[in-house]
């Protein structure tokens, strides 16, 4: 797996950049296909044989035990901000053992949507729109909080832009890397056309966290994978 050149993961125990996570994060060799024939699927199951799987960076830890993660928007575009809300509610509902809930204060999930806020991200189909996921890990590979930043560029044009890269970035925050194949939420050039999250998607989350999502344990552990096939 090499590492993308627009966003990043820095770990507590050191400052040095760690690795890249963002619109234009994580990226898989073709040698690498993260064993997607043979990835375990989030029930334990192997994969489809597909070949398709989604990279997996890393577990919530500690914040997620309760089953809840929360989350800020600071923004000053009413009409941006209630499309982050609706990319957010979109996962909420697609996760039913987790709640994203909205805070003013210490968010595991912290998103600023402005000019700026994501310089050094990429920008899907040459919209302007550009987003940028900063995560930051402990020394077991577990997430202790995420920054996400998006840039709508010219709006209203990018509406559906920002949505995508809303979804995408979120993707990101909860534990995933890119996909490995053109047209996915997840893949590295992120489609401006609104669409339903992909099973793949949601299932790669519920995999990367089935500590909580699947086993319902109160103790954090490392994601069981690098990668959950589609």
């Amino acid at each position: 797996m090499m590492c993308g050149r627009h966003s990043s993961i820095r770990s507590r125990l050191s400052p040095a950049l760690a690795a890249v996570l963002a619109t234009g994060g994580w990226w898989i060799s073709a040698g690498a296909a993260l064993g997607a024939a043979g990835a375990a699927a989030p029930d334990g199951s192997a994969g489809a044989g597909t070949g398709k799987a989604v990279a997996i960076c890393c577990a919530w830890g500690s914040k997620m035990s309760n089953g809840v993660l929360t989350y800020s928007i600071n923004g000053n575009d009413p009409t941006a901000v209630s499309i982050i809300h609706n990319a957010i509610q979109a996962w909420d509902d697609a996760l039913p053992d987790l709640t994203l809930t909205e805070v003013t204060k210490k968010p595991a999930i912290a998103i600023t949507y402005g000019p700026g806020a994501a310089d050094g991200g990429e920008s899907p189909a040459s919209t302007g729109a550009r987003g940028l996921t900063t995560t930051y890990l402990n020394g077991r590979r577990l997430v202790l909080r995420v920054e996400i930043g998006i840039d709508g560029g010219p709006a209203p044009v990018n509406t559906g832009a920002v949505e995508e890269i809303a979804k995408h970035e979120l993707g990101h925050a909860l534990g995933l890397g890119h996909a490995n194949w053109d047209g996915d939420l997840m893949s590295p050039l992120v489609n401006p056309t609104p669409a339903p999250l992909p099973a793949c998607d949601v299932n790669a989350v519920i995999h990367a966290n089935s500590w909580r999502m699947v086993d319902h344990a109160r103790h954090p552990k490392p994601a069981p994978a690098s990668s959950s096939a589609c």
